[in-house]
């Protein structure tokens, strides 16, 4: 590590609408680190041995400017506690690392209560961006796909700007960075019941083969791809598209029939309008722990097409709703399962919240409850 190039005494400081009254001493370290191309700063508290105290330190990688005075680092490292215990020479006892441009807070609308609502009018037309990236889905740990991703306008989007997804011809299954779309952001706080839902439009033409992935939500490892869930381990319910263009809810629970998920069909006796906006929105209702009593709701188009009672996604507590599963992508796997052309699909206006996001009144939908049978169709990813 280089040696100290700077050290701020910040007297009156505000940051994050916070006052800060008292001197801080918080080291700003210039670091030159050729592996180090993702990210612009860190925020740390480490053991100064010499001293003899803990330190708050911000490293500034390759000749980056310093951080913004709004910038999250700086939230970050003012918030850190210091341990009453001594530390380890060399250790660092905290370590996040942040983005030039903060628009990654560690916060998402729903951990004060709000609605996380993700549509793209505010990006510009053209290739969907990193930094837009960072800012629609929270900076999420890793992402597949995005160079298949489009911002558009037009019939592409419910509204002002939508997304264009871009499935290429024969690629099937989600292996791939550059052959799926997926990421799995943590929604910033943990929910025992969740509403989720989105427009989404496939245009004239679209060939559905074998059926497809369409986004969801998970909890825990957000189990898929065969990992059948033990019921501490994960779980996640996903949608699908089948050969007919009709939709289903594909679940890892710990009770599926299957090794590859529970296919539970949409009470629907058309398939899905090419060309037209639809959309859907789901609940997810957990089990208490020792008991069968989870549910599963999926409306679509305002009308209720999915009621599963009685349903056990955990054993315990701890698991709860924490993703939301962005994965679009043709499969299965398998040459049976890709298209034979390159396909397209869009999507806008992506809300989740505890409360419903576009069907408020449960109770009209109260006759349509219904048991909807179980396909036997496997499905490998």
């Amino acid at each position: 590590m280089l040696p100290l190039a700077l050290l701020l005494l910040i007297g009156i400081l505000l940051t994050s609408g916070v006052l800060f009254a008292e001197p801080i001493d918080v080291y700003v370290q210039r670091y030159h680190d050729v592996t180090q191309k993702k990210y612009a700063y860190a925020g740390k508290l480490y053991w100064d041995q010499r001293l003899r105290k803990w330190q708050k330190k911000i490293v500034v990688y390759n000749g980056a400017p310093l951080p913004a005075h709004d910038h999250p680092v700086w939230d970050y490292v003012l918030k850190l506690k210091t341990p009453r215990h001594y530390g380890v020479s060399g250790k660092d006892e905290y370590y996040k690392n942040f983005y030039l441009k903060g628009n990654c807070t560690g916060k998402t609308p729903l951990a004060e209560g709000k609605p996380w609502i993700i549509n793209f009018d505010n990006e510009p037309v053209g290739r969907y961006s990193d930094e837009a990236f960072r800012k629609d889905w929270h900076c999420p740990n890793w992402q597949m796909g995005k160079n298949l991703l489009h911002v558009v306008s037009g019939e592409g989007a419910y509204q002002g700007n939508g997304l264009q997804i871009h499935y290429r011809s024969g690629v099937s299954g989600c292996y791939s960075p550059g052959h799926c779309v997926n990421w799995k952001p943590e929604l910033g706080k943990k929910f025992n019941k969740l509403y989720y839902g989105y427009r989404f439009k496939f245009p004239h033409g679209f060939h559905f083969v074998k059926g497809g992935k369409l986004p969801g939500i998970g909890g825990g490892k957000s189990n898929t791809n065969g990992a059948i869930p033990n019921g501490a381990d994960g779980w996640s319910v996903r949608m699908m598209w089948d050969k007919d263009g009709k939709l289903v809810q594909y679940v890892y629970h710990p009770d599926q029939p299957g090794k590859y998920g529970d296919v539970m069909p949409l009470a629907m006796k058309k398939p899905i309008t090419l060309g037209r906006w639809h959309t859907v929105q789901t609940m997810v209702l957990l089990n208490q722990p020792g008991h069968r009593n989870g549910v599963i709701k999926t409306w679509l188009d305002g009308k209720l097409v999915l009621n599963r009672q009685g349903m056990r996604f955990r054993n315990v507590d701890r698991l709860e709703i924490d993703r939301l599963l962005f994965a679009t992508f043709f499969g299965g796997s398998g040459p049976y399962w890709a298209p034979q052309q390159d396909e397209y699909a869009f999507i806008d206006d992506i809300r989740i919240s505890p409360r419903p996001v576009f069907y408020g009144n449960e109770t009209i939908f109260a006759q349509q409850n219904r048991k909807i049978p179980t396909s036997k169709v496997k499905h490998d990813s």
